[in-house]
């Protein structure tokens, strides 16, 4: 069974369970990604064109010329042809649009920062909340256990006839009402381990 808690150590655990922590690479990540894809802006872009023709017929000259003999033309045409396009001054653009990828990746990160240190605030709530349940609960220990001590003597002092029975009513009540209350302390104890169970993905002895 656990006998200590650590509060940093139960922050840590929250942080390794919680996928939001995860999330850091995956933000560099597309980041990265997205100024690649800016960059690429910048080199030559290739484009294959191809084009083929077929006429059924050809005009042919009408005239003859002696001692000249006019081929016959083809029907079919081939075309292919290789077209470079490349930018040479974009203006700044190209930077702008890294400068914004790079502000929108911060802007995340900070959104993300944000979520884990609620994460790391809600643990911080839970483990304080059950340290306090425990001091008070040893207090109302304490107290029940005098209490506990002053009813057998006052009830001792009742049978002898030096005291009366209403004290003894009186403290007997005051037990009670201590009793409840570090009952009351020691729920809530629990109910602030089990939130830090849930919060570490792990369950959390209630005498630790």
């Amino acid at each position: 069974a656990q006998d200590t808690l650590s509060v940093e150590r139960l922050q840590e655990a929250a942080l390794r369970r919680d996928p939001r922590a995860n999330q850091r690479a995956l933000l560099r990540a597309a980041t990265d990604l997205r100024l690649a894809v800016i960059a690429a802006d910048r080199l030559p872009q290739l484009e294959i064109n191809g084009q083929a023709t077929h006429q059924s017929d050809v005009t042919r000259p009408t005239f003859g010329v002696p001692g000249v003999t006019v081929p016959d033309f083809p029907k079919d045409r081939w075309q292919t042809t290789l077209d470079v396009e490349q930018r040479l001054y974009d203006g700044g653009e190209v930077a702008r649009r890294r400068e914004l990828e790079e502000a929108r990746h911060a802007e995340s990160q900070a959104a993300l920062d944000v979520a884990l240190y609620e994460l790391r605030s809600d643990v911080n709530s839970a483990f304080f909340s059950a340290f306090l349940f425990e001091k008070r609960s040893a207090e109302y220990d304490a107290l029940v256990a005098d209490l506990d001590a002053r009813l057998s003597a006052v009830r001792a002092r009742v049978e002898a006839g030096t005291a009366l029975g209403r004290d003894a009513a009186e403290i007997e009540a005051e037990r009670v009402r201590a009793g409840l209350q570090r009952d009351d302390a020691r729920a809530s104890r629990r109910a602030s381990l089990a939130i830090l169970s849930d919060l570490v993905g792990h369950a959390i002895d209630t005498s630790a």
